[in-house]
């Protein structure tokens, strides 16, 4: 049973409102909380098709009234969130080929390189730095997209540069003030947008 429409419509709508991925990483997290006494212990087979498929009486906790305010009792921090994809990332690319090696789907060499875009606009794999030691401890660093930009370029032409209600306002949430500040300085270094 895929879930009801009214909790996806209501799962999409905080995750425009709020801007992180949080609100999916709650969701699931409650979905397998939810699950947990049906899984202990069985196969992997047999937790593929419970999650797949939600059979009875799991079903009766999908309704928008029961999944949210769960999801929502579930606590993520930044200080969990980011070490975490950090690391999932690391393990991804630690499991597949180098570029170029045998076996990868990379060209073999030779082939007009550079890193494919994103369907976000933004870039691929190589765009989120900071997989070092220090991980944990310091902000991840994720390439700036054309849509962040529009919005910045627009808050900055209502709000000037009070960064934190641009933040705030213009769906950046995710990203610092002093992120906000930095890119402007560049768009306006690089002649993007003219220095008020």
């Amino acid at each position: 049973t895929p879930l009801p429409r009214a909790t996806l419509c209501r799962i999409w709508e905080c995750w425009l409102l709020d801007g992180s991925p949080k609100v999916f990483f709650r969701v699931a997290l409650a979905l397998v909380a939810q699950a947990e006494t049906a899984l202990l212990g069985e196969p992997v087979e047999v937790i593929s098709e419970v999650l797949r498929n939600f059979p009875a009486p799991l079903d009766a906790g999908l309704a928008v009234r029961e999944l949210i305010p769960r999801a929502w009792a579930t606590k993520i921090t930044n200080s969990k969130l980011w070490p975490a994809l950090a690391a999932a990332e690391a393990s991804v690319r630690a499991s597949s080929p180098p570029p170029g090696s045998p076996g990868s789907s990379g060209s073999g060499g030779g082939g007009g390189g550079g890193a494919a875009a994103a369907p976000g606009g933004g870039a691929s794999s190589g765009a989120v730095s900071g997989l070092g030691a220090g991980a944990g401890r310091r902000a991840m660093r994720v390439a700036w997209n054309e849509g962040e930009e529009r919005l910045l370029i627009a808050g900055y032409k209502q709000h000037g540069s009070s960064w934190e209600t641009i933040r705030m306002k213009y769906g950046l949430r995710h990203r610092l003030g002093t992120q906000l500040r930095e890119k402007w300085r560049n768009l306006v270094k690089s002649g993007i947008v003219a220095e008020d």
